[in-house]
């Protein structure tokens, strides 16, 4: 018992999932603890807003990149890897300017559908939280594929810590919806930033992305997006229809009800991750 459960210490898989699960573990704990804080701060119509906002983005967000940023861990060739990266990101703004002009020339009629008021003021911050949820999808399946997993965990427990400290410390002056929503979409974006910044502080990572292209051929953008086109097929649509399962229900209490309802039925389905022990 004693060797396999040194065998277990010393295997590097072992220790690379501890060090995901401390990480996760690490953000989910700053969270709870800044939980009774920030809700008493916040009104249930402002984490209405908010659920009605993410409930949104999450239905879209696989749309921004067509899901290619799944695809960089398999590439064997560093530089189709990058490749998939500049294709994921070249898709995702693309899309997001797509979606912005979408907006601009249907708002009235997308909020008058789904009755969705309470967003209107925010609407056109959906098209820059997508973009800015690609380049944490891109940055993330980078560090998946260089195994620099302690730098996926210290940037979770810094942004979980740095999300919930502006939280708290703005919401004293203003415990508003906006604030909410401008910090979610702006979390999305200091987390990409976070990951890019320590991939390349990290010499594997930095002499990855620095490698010339010549010492490794790529293949075209058009080569990768078609030999990945699975990804765009079916894994797209799969994270679609699971996203749009989960924020159903905020989408239909905070039109049917009213943005306070949707805030109440967010809350109890964050609090039912973390059940009392």
């Amino acid at each position: 018992m004693i060797a396999h459960t040194r065998r277990l210490t010393q295997s590097k898989f072992v220790r690379n999932v501890a060090i995901v699960a401390t990480g996760t573990a690490g953000a989910q704990a700053i969270t709870m603890a800044f939980s009774p804080i920030i809700t008493r701060l916040y009104g249930p119509e402002a984490f209405g807003v908010l659920g009605t906002f993410t409930a949104i983005l999450a239905v879209l967000t696989p749309l921004a990149a067509f899901s290619y940023p799944i695809a960089i861990v398999l590439p064997k060739q560093d530089a189709d890897a990058i490749g998939l990266a500049r294709l994921s990101l070249g898709i995702a703004l693309a899309t997001s300017l797509l979606t912005a002009l979408a907006l601009l020339l249907f708002n009235e009629a997308f909020v008058a559908a789904f009755n969705l008021q309470a967003i209107e003021p925010f609407i056109l911050l959906l098209p820059l939280a997508m973009f800015f949820m690609a380049c944490k999808a891109v940055m993330s399946q980078w560090v998946i594929r260089k195994k620099l997993f302690k730098i996926k965990a210290k940037v979770a427990v810094l942004q979980a810590l740095w999300l919930n400290t502006a939280k708290a410390g703005i919401g004293i002056f203003a415990p508003v919806a906006a604030v909410l929503i401008v910090l979610a979409t702006l979390g999305s974006m200091l987390h990409a930033f976070m990951l890019w910044s320590g991939i390349r502080q990290h010499p594997e990572g930095r002499m990855a992305l620095a490698r010339p292209v010549a010492d490794e051929p790529a293949a075209s953008s058009r080569t990768l997006a078609w030999r990945h086109r699975d990804f765009a097929y079916y894994r797209t649509p799969q994270i679609m229809l699971n996203a749009a399962s989960q924020s159903m229900p905020v989408l239909m209490l905070a039109g049917f009800f009213g943005p306070a309802a949707a805030g109440f039925y967010s809350w109890a389905s964050w609090c039912s991750a973390f059940p009392p022990r």
